[in-house]
């Protein structure tokens, strides 16, 4: 079939431009970044000892991701680049893997080539692709296993389709266990494939009894991992269902419709192009109301609901891309912002718009589009391997079942650009296959403007956060030179993690398993927040005299002089400083103990 001898040049050429682009960013420090300190600290103990050893801030397993970082420990000798590194190559994979994926799902070479790219390229993929968290992982598990089943679907052989569909499911149960959610593989994609397959005479005994092995290997690795000291536990008791946690909750699940209008806005700025070359009513109506939105943002800068709907749409602490820059942490001080308010303004519009014009003319595809449709070339008409409906029966299954997961961990409290990365994945795919049907075979030029917009702030992005994490290191250096231990002050909410790890041999946080069962922290360590900085509560073993802070107004004066230590960025307010403070001596003393 043309798909199967298509070339592989296009997807190979989107992995090189994301190495590039990463690289690019020069991601170097020996520093953790977000939760990544504690899994890079289990790779490391697994490289040392053999063993898996977890440390009180890990809730997804971490399985074959710790024991290919200990691997690279091995061969290169560091941790934090080493462990980064690992998972580059995991992003690369996952890179070649989508745009073969795309293809196979009914996209054209060069739309394949762009949705992959709009993928990889944002802003929230290239900092995860050099960075030892689980989400690269979990999302190539689920990515290998549904180009395995699609493989399945287009072989003609019987003995081949079942030899992709073990494959799709054995696959699926190992990398599960860096991520659980790369489970769903196994546990939805696998079966949907199996489904649409029904007609076709396999041997269903044996499908059934590899599937239930798998599925039983889950198992026992959830009991297992139940077992461990010093894993986090999550479950539904967290949960609260009066008002004021409903209301963040929806605010929360709000984030899913604007997150996803925001990074997919690459593609979705086709659909807005094409709905205004419409004559319509709707088309005005849509104009003058877009106008208003402008004026309401405008003159309601400040309000609490325009604070919630401007993109990007961060929730706060543990975000990629917010306002901040790249990746927004527990740190002490007032970080510089990075995208100002009209600019965030204009990102809103635009995104929202987008959105708003591929909902429209998804609703009445019939009625404005075809009429305006180009006509294909005939080298341009590759047909679809999969029709609509095998498409959505694929895709459907799978798309509800995430959507459970976001659901819980909305109302969990714990809600991260980060989760959406698979949901944007399906949301492209349908995007571009209903445009190149519906609309035209290509993407006009704005979308790739768009994209490479996107592309330039991950990088700069990516840049500015290590840029910032070295200026931390050396001002930690300072006080190391001035004799002052680890225990000493706060480097910061990764530095401190592993200065925990150190002293105490795990993070002290709340809902871990330890040998006195699930430890919750006393109210009184839960409200120990040391010049604002709420994390300091999981780190009793700090007793800070010092600390570092993006300003030099956070905290006090310190007693002896240490120089700020400056950095550069790519992006505004493209430069700044990390100082040195000192802490008011109640600081020495966490309560709850």
């Amino acid at each position: 079939m043309f798909i199967a001898r298509a070339s592989k040049r296009p997807a190979i050429l989107c992995a090189l431009l994301l190495a590039i682009c990463t690289l690019a960013s020069y991601p170097f420090a020996e520093m953790g970044g977000n939760d990544d300190f504690a899994y890079v600290r289990s790779a490391k103990a697994l490289a040392d000892t053999g063993h898996l050893v977890y440390f009180g801030w890990s809730s997804a397993m971490l399985g074959w991701q710790l024991a290919l970082g200990a691997l690279f420990i091995k061969l290169l000798g560091s941790y934090f680049t080493a462990t980064r590194a690992s998972i580059l190559l995991v992003a690369l994979a996952t890179a070649f893997l989508l745009q073969r994926t795309f293809v196979r799902l009914g996209l054209r070479e060069t739309n394949a080539s762009f949705a992959t790219l709009t993928l990889v390229l944002s802003p929230l993929f290239i900092p995860l692709s050099f960075s030892f968290m689980s989400d690269i992982p979990g999302l190539f598990a689920i990515v290998l296993c549904l180009y395995l089943c699609l493989r399945a679907i287009d072989s003609p052989l019987p003995s081949r389709t079942v030899a992709w569909l073990l494959a799709a499911a054995i696959s699926s149960a190992i990398l599960g266990t860096a991520r659980q959610t790369g489970w769903l593989g196994l546990f939805v994609i696998v079966p949907s494939t199996c489904w649409l397959l029904r007609r076709r005479r396999l041997p269903i005994v044996l499908l059934a009894c590899v599937w239930a092995l798998c599925v039983a290997f889950t198992f026992v690795c959830l009991y297992w991992f139940s077992r461990q000291m010093y894993t986090t536990v999550e479950s539904a008791g967290g949960m609260r269902f009066d008002l004021d946690h409903l209301f963040d909750a929806g605010l929360a699940a709000l984030r899913v419709p604007l997150e996803t209008a925001f990074f997919l806005s690459p593609i979705l700025i086709a659909f807005a192009l094409a709905f205004l070359k419409e004559r319509t009513r709707v088309v005005y109506l849509s104009l003058a109301g877009v106008i208003l939105f402008c004026a309401y943002l405008c003159l309601r800068p400040h309000s609490y609901w325009v604070g919630n709907i401007l993109a990007p749409a961060s929730s706060g602490i543990g975000d990629y891309v917010t306002p901040l820059g790249i990746l927004e942490l527990p740190e002490i001080g007032n970080r510089p912002l990075t995208l100002n308010l009209g600019v965030r303004i204009v990102i809103t519009v635009v995104s929202y718009f987008a959105a708003f014009a591929f909902a429209v003319l998804l609703i009445t595809k019939n009625r404005l589009i075809t009429r305006h449709r180009h006509a294909m070339a005939p080298e341009e008409a590759q047909p679809a391997q999969l029709s609509w409906q095998p498409l959505l029966l694929l895709l459907g299954p799978f798309t509800i079942a995430y959507c459970a997961f976001l659901a819980f961990r909305v109302l969990a409290g714990t809600m991260f650009d980060r989760y959406l990365l698979p949901l944007f994945m399906v949301l492209a795919v349908v995007a571009l296959r209903f445009y190149q049907e519906k609309v035209s075979p290509r993407l006009p030029l704005p979308c790739f403007a768009v994209l490479f917009l996107f592309a330039a702030f991950g990088v700069a992005g990516t840049h500015d956060m290590f840029a910032v994490d070295r200026a931390r290191l050396a001002a930690i250096e300072h006080l190391r030179a001035a004799g002052l231990p680890r225990t000493a002050f706060y480097g910061g909410f990764a530095y401190d993690g592993w200065t925990q790890i150190d002293t105490q041999g795990h993070i002290d946080a709340d809902g871990i398993r330890t040998p006195d069962g699930v430890r919750h922290l006393p109210s009184e360590r839960l409200k120990f927040n040391p010049c604002g900085y709420s994390f300091a509560r999981y780190y009793p073993a700090i007793r800070a005299q010092y600390a570092l802070s993006f300003d030099n107004l956070t905290c006090r004066d310190p007693k002896n002089s240490f120089a700020p230590v400056p950095y550069h960025l790519w992006l505004p307010p493209f430069s700044g400083a990390i100082y040195t403070r000192s802490l008011s001596p109640e600081s020495l003393s966490v309560p709850g103990n």
